[in-house]
């Protein structure tokens, strides 16, 4: 970092070097030697115009004749590997190094279109677990070349170039407008494709079975696409439940169910294994109770939660974890657990809550209890809470809906979460690790916000807990943003990240002043799910945080079709698997294996499902490298890819 960005020549003579004249580099020239800059080669980025320039066609004369004019400094015309590869050759035994976090500063700007960013973040969990599917079900059908134009559109969506540079200035203009149909697509297209793909990977099942009609009882495959035993809630289509509300297990044994309000029915599928499936049956008869889910007008409670909703404001005023008698809220400082606050302008000081929440039971259990908390809220046309609680799980789970209204002026909106956990660390969950705000973040890095790919996790001495965030994907430590600008123009960062155990979820703002949307309109929905524990353990926090993004997926079947043999066995705990497909050239499957724990392991896989399988090193070109036949190392928060080969 050498004090000029890509955007240095913006501002000068149109964008133009050859026309800017010599003074910007000598002046920059000379600030290197007075700062005491320690290289003799210095990086220079270069567009013309403005973002995403084009190449400048003077500029191979312009840096001849600077050359033949002066000693130094000289200017050489490189791509970025040449640049590296030359500082590397003369620095590269005598650079400092650092470690951390380099957080970034640009990922509010994601939160300009809230539904579109949301929807495609679903839709890469899905295609995921289609991947997987594919691999359990049918992996010689693979439809390669469909997975490919649906990774497409999701990854073109979340590149950074969102919309017109006129997208704020002018939104109504037919440029502006343009562009943001044309990018809007790729998030609707990854969402429509992710859902087919995953469809069809069930769909041999679903034609063999009988129509529903015909049924004294019907069949159903509850699979998991993870690489561990699971345990969890499956809620089953009305049109999929149709005989009646009893479910029993292969054996005949009784499992706990419930018919909904919404006509689904709730089932508590237990001990799926990993990359296999358990089947059930539904018959004539009501549903099985198991213990009850207590619920009130304003409280829920199973065997490990108990929650309390504070009647002026829908927010959780209490939360305690029965194992440990522990009370998980913060409510000291007038805050409530998913408490909503909007903030009209930059100012967080001016953030306003919602008003006239009326709390309502939707479930009543045996098996799940819920409580539907509906509100007016500043910036929306509504604001509904539901707040879920199951018998036999260890979370609470929250699904916040916002009906957004179109508003130009700034604004952002914002869900607080503040936890009561003594001596809390906090721990952001970065993809390939866990990062602590301030003491794993490097000098430079955003304060302000922090992205989470899944999730946070607090943990203290004694206990803990996780908080999952499958959709909104930005969180702020402590305390709201600030947007607000000196007189310069110009906003103050944080130079330090707040500490304590409250976390902001960031769900909504307009504050860019270009290529991001100027407004936002209509019903987004936001997901969070709470679990207590002990003492941290980083693998047990991943594996929670990709199984609220990654469900349990049931699907009809033939009452006398067997249940699939697991796929892989994957050993030890801490090691998950990210991503299992079929190899492009269906010979093989791609596995790739991630060491979620932090400690080095001996990683090991067995696979039951494919009889004188051979195990290959192997990368994403899907190559077969190395032959592996013992348990592989795997460093703390390592990764690994292998190619599964059937002999």
């Amino acid at each position: 970092m050498a004090g000029r960005g890509y955007s240095w020549f913006h501002g000068l003579n149109q964008g133009n070097l050859g026309k800017s004249g010599e003074r910007p580099i000598l002046d920059y020239a000379r600030e290197l030697a007075d700062r005491g800059y320690p290289y003799d080669m210095v990086q220079v980025r270069y567009t013309v115009g403005g973002d995403n320039g084009p190449p400048d066609p003077a500029l191979s004369d312009m840096v001849k004749a600077w050359n033949e004019k002066y000693e130094s400094p000289r200017l050489v015309i490189a791509t970025s590997r040449q640049m590296f590869e030359e500082f590397e050759r003369r620095y590269g035994s005598s650079l400092p190094a650092f470690a951390g976090d380099m957080t970034p500063y640009w990922e509010d700007g994601a939160m300009s279109s809230a539904a579109e960013t949301v929807a495609t973040q679903n839709a890469v969990h899905r295609l995921l677990q289609a991947e997987t599917l594919w691999a359990m079900l049918d992996p010689a059908d693979f439809p390669a070349g469909d997975f490919y134009a649906a990774w497409r559109q999701a990854l073109l969506f979340d590149e950074h170039t969102w919309g017109a540079s006129n997208s704020i200035s002018d939104p109504d203009n037919a440029e502006a407008k343009t562009q943001w149909d044309y990018k809007k697509a790729f998030a609707v297209e990854a969402d429509k494709a992710s859902r087919v793909l995953l469809e069809e990977a069930l769909a041999a099942g679903r034609k063999a079975a009988q129509p529903s009609g015909r049924l004294m009882r019907q069949a159903v495959a509850v699979s998991n696409t993870n690489s561990w035993p699971r345990t969890d809630l499956v809620l089953l289509d009305a049109t999929l439940a149709t005989v009646g509300d009893r479910v029993t297990d292969e054996r005949g044994t009784p499992v706990p169910s419930q018919r909904l309000s919404t006509g689904e029915l709730a089932v508590l599928a237990q001990d799926v294994p990993a990359f296999g499936q358990r089947k059930y049956f539904i018959g004539k008869g009501s549903a099985f109770p198991v213990g009850s889910v207590e619920v009130s007008d304003h409280s829920l409670a199973n065997d490990n939660l108990r929650l309390t909703v504070d009647r002026a404001s829908g927010a959780i005023s209490s939360l305690r974890w029965k194992a440990q008698d522990v009370e998980l809220a913060d409510t000291g400082r007038g805050l409530g657990l998913n408490d909503y606050f909007y903030v009209p302008g930059r100012d967080p000081k001016y953030a306003r809550r919602n008003f006239r929440p009326e709390i309502a039971i939707k479930e009543k259990g045996p098996l799940l209890a819920s409580l539907v908390i509906t509100s007016e809220a500043p910036g929306v046309r509504t604001l509904v809470r539901e707040l879920r609680l199951v018998q036999g799980l260890d979370r609470l789970d929250i699904i916040n809906t916002i009906d957004k209204l179109k508003v130009r002026d700034k604004e952002s909106a914002h869900f607080a979460f503040p936890f009561l956990v003594p001596d809390g660390v906090r721990r952001f969950d970065i993809g390939w690790g866990f990062a602590r705000p301030e003491a794993d973040q490097l000098a430079g890095a955003c304060r302000d916000f922090l992205p989470a790919q899944n999730a946070v996790d607090i943990s203290g001495q004694s206990y803990g807990l996780t908080w999952a965030t499958p959709d909104a994907l930005l969180v702020e430590p402590g305390t709201i943003t600030d947007e607000t600008r000196n007189e310069g123009g110009t906003r103050s960062w944080k130079k330090n990240a707040d500490s304590g155990s409250t976390l902001y979820s960031y769900v909504i703002n307009n504050y860019w002043h270009t290529n991001y949307k100027a407004d936002q309109e209509g019903p987004v929905t936001f997901r969070y799910s709470i679990k207590p524990h002990g003492l941290f353990d980083a693998a047990e926090a991943a594996r929670f945080s990709q199984e609220r993004c990654q469900p349990l997926i049931a699907a009809e079947m033939p009452a006398s079709a067997g249940t699939l043999k697991p796929l892989l066995e994957i050993s030890p705990s801490s090691v998950i698997a990210t991503s299992v497909k079929p190899s492009l050239d269906g010979k093989a499957l791609m596995v790739r294996l991630y060491n979620a724990g932090g400690h080095p392991v001996k990683a090991e896989v067995r696979i039951p499902g494919l009889r004188g399988a051979i195990v290959f090193c192997s990368s994403p070109a899907e190559e077969a490298g190395g032959r592996l036949s013992a348990p592989v190392a795997l460093p703390a928060f390592g990764i690994l890819t292998l190619r599964v080969e059937r002999k």
